[in-house]
């Protein structure tokens, strides 16, 4: 929808529309991005002399790093206009797909040259009349021949326009999008986003709900529990920063919905902009009545809008809820103790963590790399002497053995439980800091605890260090009919009767590739006093491929303990592929 028919369609209301650059910050940084242009233009034309200029990948390779550069160009220099992020890229996308012929015209017509970039468009048709493409996999010519033989021209005029547009599409999307990002000019910081998913028959009543600026029928909605499969209606909300440290509480907040009929495939760091669909709202400035009916999804808006007014705002729960439990009767979910909190679930155990993934990915492409260069050693082409000396030959198939071992020893681990060493890692610290709380409701060697982690719907599918808001041990009292948790962040005490829905639901990581993998949840919700409460939780095993059984069975295993645990065994596993 266009900023005008927007304003058209929501009469009264105020939407983001930024502008602006701060020039002292971007000039430097989109001086550096046309100069890493300029280095990636003469390693292009390198590539070229020694015969390894890859058609279309080479360029679009180096457009993705220029791109990257120019991202960060914007970022850095606080460019809030995409007229400025789009002219920057195009401007770098040119310094690197022209520059690539300006230095070859340097190199094989002479230094100077470089003053008479007017001989550009003859070097360019001269190139067009002679380069020839050909299969890399094709026997190499004889270097000694001479190559007088002229190329296609048209041919070449097309995969060089082609190559100019792909590189110039990724280096202006690159500033056009990243400039668009909502921005704070009080506090002088691009904003955060965040997102929340509705059915996506609530769409048109969202969309009437933002339009009349009802703040109780949105909290009516907020209310309702989380809908993560697809297709959905995504809301997401821009905010300052300085909200998330209760630092300012008067800096705008704008709100966009996305229809998504399909989600990225793979994780990512912006489930909005990546998820296919159509974008029926952009950038709606919120007031502080739909902060506070937002307080339901969002808990930052806590802290903008109030507790009072968000709790002001919170439907009261139905009366066959209050029915169902005894009167007073609630599930006690409590943080733990200042001192002990947050002990485990740190930035430095995410990134040692994933620093241990990264590593076994590193062993994947040092096997590839080792059994390349065993089998270069034992197996030499036809231009290498065939007479390999018999212990050079042994040594080589030594490497290449070797090479191969690691390669398929650790791709195999990977599709088992590549994130093991990382939590084998979280649970050993676990035990030791819970060791030193005074209390703990499960004990953590207690050989029916479970280790299980909490990962919010919200959290789904996002690319992030850890995804997971909380991990503990998780404990199941049959003889008190009740669920016990000792986290790292909570301490849960539920008794069966508080428990409202008991499911067990499957998200696909990856869906549509053929790395998708199916992580499955047993998503719990307890009567909470004036709030809405619920838990995915899974148990913190691994995410290897080939674990999907394994998963599927600790899953209902558990659903069906806790079914047991309420006595209602008429419970349902939701399936939600």
């Amino acid at each position: 929808m266009s900023a005008g028919k927007q304003s058209e369609s929501f009469p009264g209301r105020t939407f983001y529309h930024g502008s602006g650059v701060h020039w002292t910050l971007f000039i430097p940084w989109f001086l550096l991005a046309l100069a890493v242009a300029a280095i990636l233009a003469v390693g292009m034309f390198q590539l070229f002399r020694l015969g390894h200029y890859y058609v279309v990948i080479v360029p679009i390779l180096a457009a993705l790093l220029v791109a990257l550069m120019i991202k960060l160009a914007v970022g850095k220099g606080h460019c809030r206009s995409p007229w400025v992020g789009g002219a920057a890229g195009v401007l770098a996308g040119l310094v690197l797909y022209l520059g690539y012929f300006y230095f070859g015209m340097i190199y094989q017509l002479g230094p100077e040259t470089a003053t008479h970039p007017e001989l550009l468009p003859y070097y360019l048709r001269a190139r067009m009349m002679t380069d020839v493409i050909r299969d890399a996999a094709a026997p190499s010519h004889d270097e000694e021949s001479p190559r007088e033989h002229s190329g296609n021209s048209w041919f070449n005029w097309g995969t060089l326009a082609f190559e100019a547009i792909a590189v110039l599409a990724f280096t202006t999307l690159a500033g056009v999008q990243r400039s668009r990002k909502a921005y704070c000019p009080t506090c002088q910081q691009w904003m955060v986003r965040e997102v929340t998913h509705f059915d996506p028959t609530q769409s048109a009543e969202l969309l009437e709900v933002f339009r009349t600026g009802s703040a109780r029928s949105l909290a009516a909605l907020c209310a309702k529990p989380v809908h993560v499969t697809v297709p959905n209606t995504t809301l997401a909300v821009e905010f300052c920063p300085s909200a998330q440290d209760g630092r300012a509480r008067d800096c705008a907040v704008y709100a966009s919905m996305k229809n998504v009929t399909q989600g990225s495939g793979t994780p990512t760091t912006d489930p909005f902009d990546s998820a296919k669909g159509k974008v029926v709202l952009r950038s709606l400035q919120l007031n502080p009545d739909e902060l506070a009916a937002l307080g339901a999804r969002f808990k930052v808006f806590e802290t903008i809008a109030g507790r009072a007014a968000v709790a002001a705002l919170r439907p009261a729960e139905s009366a066959a809820e209050t029915s169902e439990a005894k009167p007073g009767t609630f599930a006690e979910i409590k943080p733990i103790e200042p001192e002990y909190a947050g002990k485990v679930l740190t930035r430095r155990t995410a990134l040692l963590g994933n620093a241990l993934v990264f590593a076994g990915l590193l062993l994947i492409f040092a096997g590839i790399g080792l059994a390349a260069w065993g089998g270069s050693i034992a197996f030499p082409d036809k231009h290498s002497p065939q007479d390999v000396p018999p212990a050079r030959k042994a040594a080589g198939i030594a490497v290449l053995t070797l090479g191969l071992v690691c390669f398929a020893g650790t791709a195999i681990f990977f599709f088992i439980n590549p994130s093991y060493f990382g939590n084998r890692y979280v649970l050993k610290r676990m035990r030791l800091e819970f060791s030193r709380r005074p209390k703990c409701l499960v004990d953590p060697n207690d050989p029916e605890a479970r280790f299980v982690e909490i990962v919010p719907k919200l959290n789904w599918g996002k690319l992030m260090l850890e995804s997971a808001s909380d991990a503990g041990f998780l404990k199941l009292d049959r003889r008190r009919r009740e669920i016990l948790f000792e986290g790292d962040k909570q301490r849960w005490r539920i008794p069966a009767e508080t428990i409202t829905h008991c499911a067990v639901e499957v998200h696909v990581e990856g869906q549509g590739t053929h790395a998708a993998t199916k992580v499955y949840f047993v998503v719990l919700r307890a009567r909470q006093p004036g709030q809405f409460w619920e838990a995915p939780i899974r148990e913190r095993t691994g995410t290897g491929k080939l674990r999907s059984g394994r998963r599927k069975k600790a899953a209902f295993q558990l659903f069906e303990t806790i079914e047991s645990l309420r006595g209602d065994h008429a419970g349902r596993a939701l399936l939600q592929a």
